[in-house]
């Protein structure tokens, strides 16, 4: 939108006007912004961190989702009553190769469950083609807690990264974002940005830390963002995780969301005990999955980014990776710098084409686990299997009893974790994992 005058022969306006004219373009792009609402695609859904992330943000409606798990499953209708196309390996594969596409006279969904929602619905116009798409793979082959297996994305759960990149390849998603374990980066990392850039995509990644946003416990994560070059990030000269750092900046010198052990160890025993662990029906799964999910606040912090790079004018191209050194070169073998494979990727970096950039580490979001004394031990998927009558958990070195050993550390010696402490320690709303009684049967 342009705005011109010429007043009394002058073509420059007194400042009034000029102060209408950038209140009107202001307003402009916020609704080009609004009205153009992306749809998303919530891959690996879990308990919904991604879709929730999303609706926060106002402008991202969730079109479809594929998960498996039957508590979330029905946690994610509760919430957000979108389609489920259950298994990733039948989402967007054509129809004769989807498993419940049968010579049967039965509707699919019917029997399983789950939307079938092939290859041919989305170019026919059945579904709308999304905007954006996420998912946080299984990390159970990548993460640090499994010493012994050095599968990476190739191992028996986290190979299905690969059916996550084949429905971005064949449907040209302009947004896609990863989010996995920290020691991504040793197992698969530069497979997914080689496959990514091969398509067209920038791709860009950086390792948060929970603490990051006001979190009192690390819990470092990779977020991988790419995108494709008619993209408003692919636009822009900016970094789609440079407003991330400005997040990150301004919480520098806000409290933790809740506080540490040390500090208030009667509250931690009064909102992290459950006392009766069988009086909270699904206390186990609601745990669990809380323990498997992202930190929505950091989700949401990348859909700002790319709200605001959609709106922005700015037009000057890939520019903001010349910003940034070169750590890699793409060869047939992979990624290779000074004439040696790269076996260890960047905790942060951003590759184009054939080339990764990157200038080491961001201690504002990649937070070094010396800055904090008293922190908590992260949620794990399996927290809600053990109680605090669980006494191998106080003899365990380091920090390997976990959350539950801490608490015990401090007195809790019978029931479980709460719910409620544990949606609170994780970001989500109070009740956000409740269902309703008559779903939770």
């Amino acid at each position: 939108m342009a705005f011109s005058f010429v007043l009394g022969g002058q073509r420059n306006p007194p400042p009034c006007i000029i102060l209408i004219r950038c209140t009107l373009e202001c307003i402009y792009k916020s609704l080009r912004v609004y009205m153009q609402r992306f749809q998303h695609l919530d891959m690996f859904s879990g308990l919904g961190g991604f879709s929730l992330a999303a609706k926060q943000s106002g402008y991202i409606d969730t079109l479809l989702c594929s998960e498996t798990d039957s508590y979330n499953n029905r946690l994610l209708d509760e919430k957000f009553n979108m389609e489920n196309a259950g298994d990733i390996c039948d989402l967007g594969v054509p129809s004769t190769y989807h498993s419940a596409m049968t010579d049967k006279d039965i509707v699919p969904c019917e029997e399983t469950g789950f939307s079938t929602v092939t290859y041919e619905d989305f170019f026919e116009g059945v579904v709308p083609f999304p905007d954006i798409a996420t998912g946080g793979f299984p990390c159970q082959n990548v993460s640090s807690a499994n010493v012994t297996d050095k599968s990476g994305i190739d191992g028996t759960q986290s190979s299905l990264v690969h059916e996550q990149l084949r429905i971005i390849e064949d449907l040209e998603i302009p947004y896609c974002v990863f989010e996995n374990a920290e020691r991504l980066n040793r197992k698969g990392l530069d497979y997914i940005v080689a496959r990514l850039c091969k398509l067209g995509y920038t791709v860009e990644w950086e390792t948060i830390g929970a603490t990051a946003f006001n979190y009192p416990h690390y819990r470092h994560r990779v977020y991988i963002v790419a995108y494709l070059p008619s993209t408003g990030a692919g636009k822009s000269k900016r970094n789609v995780f440079d407003h991330v750092r400005q997040v990150a900046l301004a919480n520098l010198d806000k409290p933790f969301k809740m506080p540490l052990l040390e500090e208030a160890p009667q509250w931690v025993l009064n909102n992290a005990v459950c006392e009766n662990p069988k009086s909270i029906k699904l206390r186990t799964k609601r745990i669990n999955s809380l323990g498997n999910a992202i930190i929505p606040d950091i989700a949401k912090s990348i859909f700002d980014s790319i709200r605001m790079l959609e709106e922005s004018d700015d037009e000057k191209g890939n520019t903001h990776i010349t910003d940034e050194q070169i750590a890699g070169k793409r060869e047939d073998a992979g990624w290779v710098f000074n004439g040696k494979q790269v076996t260890c990727m960047p905790t942060r970096g951003v590759a184009h084409s054939d080339t990764i950039f990157s200038n080491g580490k961001c201690q504002l979001l990649n937070v070094p686990k010396q800055r904090y004394e008293g922190l908590y031990s992260t949620l794990l998927r399996k927290d809600g299997n053990n109680n605090f009558s669980c006494k191998s958990r106080l003899t365990r070195p380091g920090k390997l009893g976990g959350l539950v050993g801490e608490i015990m550390a401090i007195g809790a010696n019978a029931g479980g974790l709460h719910p409620h402490f544990c949606e609170q320690f994780m970001g989500y709303p109070e009740g956000y994992t409740e269902l309703p009684v008559s779903n939770s049967a």
